[in-house]
């Protein structure tokens, strides 16, 4: 198999690893306990950790396991508000989804080129402040 065929085949991680690892994180932070010491525990480095952590590699059902044994904690709990950060996710999606849409139109060109013309940062900090100004009125 060439180098390029292994890349192809490296599963990339998900936002589902990326909140597993921040979940380690917190679990492990909550524990008291340093990167190397839960790393012992699992029988990895604490290199490997510290990519769990980030969500740049996926950790395995099984080493999962053994990191909730090592934490004293519950398998489940590294699962906890994976649905809220999942329907936030897609709350921010909807929003910039709006705001692609509004700034294709010819109103939203409009204001964006307008926008961009004061070189003055503080006419700029004027108009988002009347226009935030405006939607607490509303």
């Amino acid at each position: 198999m060439t180098a390029t065929a292994k890349r192809a085949n490296k599963r990339t991680t998900t936002e589902y690893d990326t909140h597993i690892g921040y979940q380690i994180r917190r679990l492990r932070l909550l524990a008291g306990m340093s990167q190397e010491q839960l790393g012992t525990g699992l029988g990895v480095s604490f290199q490997q950790i510290q990519k769990y952590e980030n969500g740049t590699n996926r950790i395995s059902a099984g080493r999962l396991y053994v990191a909730a044994r090592v934490l004293g904690i519950r398998v489940a709990d590294f699962y906890t508000e994976l649905e809220e950060v999942k329907r936030s996710r897609a709350s921010q999606d909807e929003r910039m989804t709006q705001l692609t849409k509004f700034v294709r139109t010819r109103q939203g060109a409009r204001l964006n080129l307008a926008f961009l013309r004061p070189e003055n940062r503080h006419i700029r900090k004027q108009i988002i402040d009347l226009l935030q100004a405006g939607l607490t009125d509303a």
